[in-house]
């Protein structure tokens, strides 16, 4: 088997491609079901979060179905794979703890009924830097490792 510069080989590509065919039309399907909706009144979320969450739902699911297929890494990384899932599954429940302990403080103003208003980018940006401060602890993390190993990347 043919394998491309990550060290992938064809049947790890031929299978993230099937997956990203799929999630891209699940993406389609979910902003036209929340244009639909919108457009009939209900609102879950405000219009530019409501649209990043969808987004950002699609991205996880795509992300967790490679990684679940072992088509992230080359072959010969079953440990890179689950250290990868457990910064995923940390990063999500850090998120999750952060944005409750915010709110139930008073620093993060609280939702009024099913919308979230204009504290829905306050969310979408606490999210985002958790996930990001999280990725990059864990890179750090391995590149101390490789460091004290002297391996390469």
């Amino acid at each position: 088997m043919q394998q491309d510069r990550r060290g992938l080989d064809e049947m790890q590509r031929a299978y993230r491609d099937k997956v990203g065919n799929q999630c891209f039309i699940l993406l389609a399907y979910l902003l036209m079901l929340n244009a639909g909706l919108y457009g009939f009144g209900v609102r879950w979320i405000e219009y530019p979060a409501s649209v990043m969450a969808i987004l950002m739902l699609s991205l996880w699911i795509y992300l967790l179905r490679i990684i679940a297929g072992n088509a992230y890494f080359p072959p010969a990384s079953q440990r890179t794979k689950i250290r990868s899932v457990l910064t995923v599954v940390i990063a999500i429940a850090a998120s999750i703890i952060l944005v409750t302990v915010l709110a139930n403080t008073g620093i993060l103003p609280q939702a009024q009924g099913y919308s979230l208003g204009w504290d829905s980018a306050i969310f979408l940006l606490i999210m985002s830097a958790v996930a990001l401060v999280i990725s990059l602890a864990a890179l750090g993390a391995k590149a101390l490792a490789n460091r004290q190993t002297g391996e390469e990347e």
